[in-house]
């Protein structure tokens, strides 16, 4: 099963309909199941390994989820003990997602802007180490 067997083929129309698509650099996402639906859900509009614009080796993620999002969700989630199968590990994740503090989101994507810059003056390089903690800047 591939990502979109877990996400749901029917989300991707409704929330990506012009939209690109930045695969992660692993192997693991490149299969040749991957690549084609990828190529069908989002034709030429898409960065990966196999794709139409190859994601460059050592790229450094610029996505808000990855500003610390997914960490704080899995925490959550995973505060909640072990669900009992998929459908009650998907309803921890809906609610979780319901009840996450707006302070969070708001905190990631004000970030941006800042992590844009240090890329940029690195080069297009990692620049994660230049960034300062919450507690180290205040």
């Amino acid at each position: 099963m591939t990502w979109i067997g877990i996400i749901g083929e029917e989300f991707f129309p409704i929330f990506f309909r012009n939209a690109w698509w930045q695969q992660v650099g692993s192997p693991v996402y490149a299969s040749r199941e991957s690549r084609a639906n990828l190529n069908r859900l989002f034709p030429n509009r898409w960065i990966g390994r196999g794709g139409p614009i190859p994601r460059p080796a050592k790229s450094p993620d610029l996505t808000v989820c990855d500003c610390g999002l997914w960490a704080d969700l899995k925490r959550r989630v995973h505060k909640r003990g072990s669900p009992a199968n998929v459908a009650e590990f998907t309803r921890f994740i809906e609610e979780e997602c319901r009840q996450f503090p707006r302070e969070s989101i708001h905190r990631a994507t004000s970030s941006m802007k800042r992590r844009m810059t240090l890329c940029l003056q690195e080069n297009d390089r990692h620049f994660q180490q230049f960034l300062k903690t919450r507690r180290e800047r205040d």
